[in-house]
């Protein structure tokens, strides 16, 4: 066999062949352990996490309008309102809505907030096009401060109380 070891080499006892469906085996198992098993877990773990409770629901929603110039750090006003009082329970719905000419994005500050829900939703990657809308309800009390990405300039926060 011109010294070359193969899975049905005959002088190896057949040892290739075993370790081979040895390792079929444990890969199908680690993979059906994490279809099967793991993935389930985390998945309903988040959709625990992301259901809120009937007394944190907002009654009314709180828009901050990101401004036509906003792109522009000369122009002082980019979120507005810039930094709102809100109240769980009452108005802790935010809708932030996109009317400049550009992309913006509300990317959480990176030293973090109190809820890493927020820190997880108000990443870099929702970009918000020219009339595109983002809504998040708060669950906890605390300040969010938040800028965006490409216009570092762009910094606001909101607050929230508890209700």
């Amino acid at each position: 066999m011109n010294g070359r070891l193969t899975l049905l080499d005959k002088s190896q006892g057949g040892t290739g062949a075993i370790l081979f469906v040895a390792i079929v085996v444990v890969t199908a198992a680690g993979l059906g352990y994490y279809q099967f098993q793991f993935l389930p877990t985390v998945i309903a773990m988040e959709k625990e996490s992301n259901i809120i409770p009937p007394e944190l629901l907002p009654q009314v929603n709180v828009t901050i309008n990101i401004l036509d110039g906003s792109f522009d750090p000369n122009q002082e006003d980019n979120y507005v309102p810039k930094s709102p009082l809100l109240l769980l329970g009452f108005n802790n719905s935010v809708v932030w809505r996109n009317i400049d000419t550009v992309a913006h994005t509300v990317s959480h500050d990176p030293s973090g907030t109190v809820d890493p829900k927020f820190d997880k939703a108000a990443y870099d990657v929702n970009w918000l096009q020219p009339e595109d809308e983002w809504v998040f309800i708060f669950t906890k009390a605390g300040d969010y401060p938040y800028q965006c990405t490409p216009h570092p300039w762009m910094k606001a926060s909101v607050i929230v109380q508890s209700g």
